[in-house]
């Protein structure tokens, strides 16, 4: 049969498909004393089964926004299901890499060899500088073909990184996965964007955090440039020195020429 990937909301086994849900949810933890010490506790978990399932509610609105007007940035959506009181979302099966675990056997080997095949790179050579910028080139090109795709179709993914970017076996190109925390701000009411709220990954965010409402595209495009900048300085191949390059970054005052002499001397 098609393989497929999944991912569930921690729902529980409260019917949150009915309208009724809230007032459902209410009846079925508050039982007895008010005084009960375990009543807020009960409380909190209905109401993160609740948030759990809007979430889960809002990635799949922003999965059938990409797969009708830009289906071949993102992984194939294939929609939802409820299976055991738990609701689930589904993809079809995009291969076993992401940019993320290319990048680590890229340490492992240290080589960045297994990044530029799974792409369609050919004859790609350490240590050479041309070589390089053909494989930096082409995932630019992917990313940046993605994020005006995305803007056309009004979605900011706002999650942008190697994590989130999985290797398309057939024709090598990256797919996004993933939507969490995208917004559709080409739609009048912004669905997924609230100005009060920042649903990002601080390592990999702007440094606003903060989408702009006029030129919210540039937020994605920002996330572009980071991932670049991860394979270009071989010591960020495998992540575990991100925190401190965007510490000394931020240092840097988000000036990569600045940024430069000072990683290099303390090296």
């Amino acid at each position: 049969g098609q393989r497929v990937v999944a991912k569930r909301a921690k729902d529980g086994a409260i019917d949150l498909e009915d309208p009724d849900h809230e007032q459902q949810a209410e009846e079925d933890i508050v039982r007895g004393d008010e005084d009960d010490l375990d009543l807020k506790r009960r409380l909190l978990i209905a109401e993160m089964r609740k948030q759990s399932f809007h979430y889960l509610q809002m990635e799949a609105l922003m999965n059938d926004l990409v797969m009708k007007l830009c289906p071949s940035v993102a992984a194939h959506y294939l929609g939802q299901c409820r299976r055991n009181n738990t609701h689930w979302l589904v993809w079809e099966y995009a291969g076993d890499n992401t940019l993320q675990s290319l990048l680590e056997e890229a340490v492992r080997e240290g080589s960045l060899r297994p990044v530029a095949e799974a792409l369609g790179v050919e004859g790609f050579l350490d240590h050479d500088v041309a070589s390089l910028q053909t494989l930096v080139n082409a995932v630019a090109l992917d990313l940046l073909e993605i994020c005006v795709a995305l803007e056309a179709a009004g979605v900011a993914h706002r999650d942008l990184k190697p994590d989130n970017m999985v290797v398309d076996p057939v024709d090598k190109r990256l797919r996004l996965i993933d939507f969490g925390s995208a917004a559709a701000m080409g739609l009048e009411k912004r669905v997924g964007y609230d100005c009060r709220a920042a649903p990002c990954d601080p390592l990999w965010a702007p440094p606003e955090e903060y989408i702009d409402e006029k030129e919210w595209a540039k937020y994605d495009v920002y996330g572009v440039g980071l991932v670049l900048v991860r394979i270009l300085f071989q010591p960020l191949w495998g992540g575990e020195d991100w925190i401190e390059f965007r510490d000394g970054y931020e240092a840097a005052h988000h000036n990569l020429d600045a940024w430069l002499p000072r990683a290099l001397a303390r090296d």
